[in-house]
């Protein structure tokens, strides 16, 4: 083809026919341009299509991750509702006493308490923000969403501490009447004169109010956030194409 359009080239050169050889090589050169867009408009949209099924891999990805967290968020969300519920009814054993077996009263102190901390599914977040992915999704909310994932966890994650720090000082102060030998020989932890001495704490009643308030707060914020990742799970939906 090159060796076709030189002789042509050569043969109206060849005849003194400039103007005919200027307007063939204008001709020629409108081609070679056209050739090159219509390559580039191929190649643009080969990289368009490798994109949109890089995006389309996230997505799918992200989505099962969300629903993971969301099986996660209910794991918390019932471990910060029975700590709760576990902290209120010893308040309102301790503000209103009555005679209790042993053993319920060792269940009413003991059980059923601790922390827990909020584990989502990050792997796609993770491989999108570190490799420099992030572009890829072109939903400008969604990938806002997933810049700012930790961020939109601070609340969260602030709250967890409280929550350990204000079991880990209830159980400090609660372990002042527990004798943990006695369970050894079958007993209950605590002897009529424990039992007396930690009902009459105040220090220990307002670390028991502490933990309530702050398990009631973080069970809040768990629910909230299981709230706005429905609507993300919605959101990301509609961007998957099957």
């Amino acid at each position: 083809m090159v060796n076709f359009f030189r002789k042509i080239r050569r043969k109206l050169l060849g005849k003194n026919r400039f103007r005919k050889y200027l307007l063939y090589a204008i001709g020629e050169l409108v081609l070679l341009v056209a050739g090159i867009l219509i390559a580039l408009q191929i190649n643009n949209a080969n990289e368009r299509r490798k994109a949109f099924e890089r995006e389309q891999i996230y997505l799918k990805e992200f989505h099962r991750d969300l629903q993971l967290t969301q099986q996660e968020l209910g794991r918390v969300i019932q471990k910060t509702a029975r700590v709760s519920r576990k902290a209120d009814s010893l308040i309102r054993f301790i503000v209103n006493p009555r005679p209790v077996a042993d053993t319920t009263f060792a269940d009413l102190t003991l059980s059923g308490f601790g922390f827990t901390v909020f584990m989502p599914s990050e792997g796609v977040i993770k491989d999108l923000v570190g490799s420099g992915q992030l572009a890829l999704i072109r939903n400008d909310q969604l990938r806002s969403e997933i810049a700012l994932w930790e961020t939109n966890l601070e609340m969260i994650r602030q709250y967890e501490i409280l929550f350990k720090d204000s079991y880990t000082d209830f159980y400090k102060v609660n372990e002042q009447y527990l004798d943990l030998t006695r369970i050894l020989k079958n007993n209950t932890p605590y002897t009529t004169e424990m039992r007396k001495a930690f009902l009459e704490d105040v220090v220990l009643r307002n670390k028991l109010v502490r933990m309530y308030n702050t398990s009631q707060d973080l069970n809040d914020l768990y629910r909230q956030k299981r709230q706005d990742y429905d609507t993300l799970i919605k959101i990301v939906g509609l961007e998957i194409r099957d």
